[in-house]
């Protein structure tokens, strides 16, 4: 089948994923409930930030219970500060902007883990203690992040105290998600009792993801990159790496459209091509 060549330019697209911890002094992204917002058709702008964002639809697709449902979001506030110790430096967020392409069903989850070291009586090493904390999840339908109180806190060697593995925590912003960490792995409970169990950082490749609602109905996806839907059929096949290229059956037959990384002069940007099948 062959689909009519068109192309979109963005600005400010990926260039490579960094693991980035968002900051207290990150501009928020995405839409907030009580927000105010102007542009459009194809942007919003955050009236309160300036931070623009725009969706990108690749797959909606109705489902039993779950509807399937895959996008590409952008938000512009790509830098924010990070202080260690006297100096302060601007670091780019995840991805640069772009929710991770391996990441939209089920978002994915970031947190710090910062070691305190423990001494014998000489002053030797003597084990240390880490604490997993600040918990947040990326969320891949509107660009958000939600962050988390609760901490796993691991003791080793000669650091005495009683090891958490496993806590609960309700996101701070009133959204209504609920965390619940166990040895690790954490796993998102929306107010709609959706399940979702999201890689613990932005995903560079396929990831195994389960998002399952209250009835049991469930949406996977595998390490090869293939998507399946509640109905138990494929939805989404996703290869490569530059170009990424988003595969699904349509009316037609099978459609390809291959995203594009890359920077130019003036910034960086990205191309969303439809391909011949």
């Amino acid at each position: 089948m062959k689909h009519p060549f068109a192309s979109v330019n963005f600005c400010l697209a990926v260039a490579l994923i960094v693991l980035a911890i968002p900051s207290a002094s990150q501009v928020a992204t995405g839409k907030s409930d009580f927000g105010s917002y102007g542009g459009g058709p194809f942007d919003v702008v955050d009236l309160g930030n300036l931070n623009t964002s725009f969706t990108i639809p690749i797959v909606h697709k109705n489902g039993r219970g779950l509807p399937f449902i895959y996008d590409l979001i952008y938000n512009s506030s790509v830098w924010y500060p990070v202080t260690s110790g006297s100096t302060t430096s601007w670091t780019p967020v995840t991805n640069w902007g772009w929710t991770s392409t391996w990441g939209g069903v089920s978002g994915y989850l970031t947190y710090s883990a910062p070691i305190t070291y423990c001494y014998d009586g000489q002053g030797h090493p003597d084990g240390e203690t880490v604490y997993y904390q600040n918990w947040v999840y990326h969320d891949p339908w509107s660009g958000k992040t939600h962050a988390f109180s609760g901490s796993m806190v691991i003791y080793s060697g000669g650091c005495t105290g009683t090891s958490v593995y496993s806590f609960t925590s309700t996101a701070s912003d009133n959204s209504g998600l609920t965390l619940s960490v166990n040895n690790g792995t954490g796993t998102i409970i929306t107010k709609a009792g959706i399940s979702i169990v999201p890689p613990t950082s932005a995903p560079t490749g396929p990831v195994s993801a389960p998002k399952t609602d209250y009835n049991g109905n469930q949406i996977t996806s595998t390490t090869a990159g293939v998507f399946t839907d509640t109905l138990g059929t494929t939805a989404l096949t996703i290869s490569g790496a530059n170009p990424v290229n988003f595969s699904y059956t349509a009316p037609g037959g099978t459609a390809t459209y291959a995203v594009l990384y890359g920077s130019i002069l003036r910034g960086l940007s990205g191309w969303l091509l439809p391909r011949a099948a």
